[in-house]
């Protein structure tokens, strides 16, 4: 579903359903469903990171963002529609994005060069988007550590 306020909680959710069939005849005896706070998404996508400076956006089929592991930075805000709205440098690779720019998976923001990821996921018969956003040079000091462990072990076995 699309994001909307929980009128019991006041807090921004989406409803997820799934039907029920029996295995043997097939036929439709019920559906399972659950309200998901968007809060709950992006706390989710918090722990979730690899990277210190990993963001994850995950976004609808009408490129509606849903959930954001920045959810308590000040870049994020709830639209009055409960749409998060981003800023940062996840405003400018979603942009990138919304501008069919997205040639080399490299944005600018800051000074600073940043990697991005897309990947398709599909929830509840939803087309959704898993942006995934990391700084270049926390990739590269990664790099730089495992070729430098990689080498030390080679000459220990040597």
């Amino acid at each position: 579903s699309l994001p909307y306020i929980f009128a019991s909680i006041n807090e921004p959710g989406i409803t997820v359903s799934l039907p029920l069939f029996d295995r043997e005849t097939k036929e439709f005896f019920g559906a399972v469903s659950a309200d998901i706070t968007l809060e709950d998404i992006s706390l989710f996508l918090e722990k979730e990171k690899v990277f210190n400076s990993q963001i994850s956006i995950l976004i609808n089929e009408e490129e509606k963002v849903l959930a954001t592991s920045n959810y308590s930075n000040e870049n994020v805000v709830l639209t009055k529609n409960s749409i998060l709205e981003i800023d940062g440098v996840e405003k400018t690779v979603f942009e990138k994005l919304k501008n069919g720019l997205d040639v080399n998976n490299i944005v600018k923001y800051n000074g600073n060069k940043y990697f991005f990821e897309i990947n398709e996921i599909e929830i509840m018969n939803s087309r959704c988007k898993l942006i995934t956003i990391v700084e270049q040079k926390e990739i590269f000091t990664e790099i730089n550590s495992l070729i430098k462990r990689t080498i030390l072990i080679s000459i220990l076995i040597l």
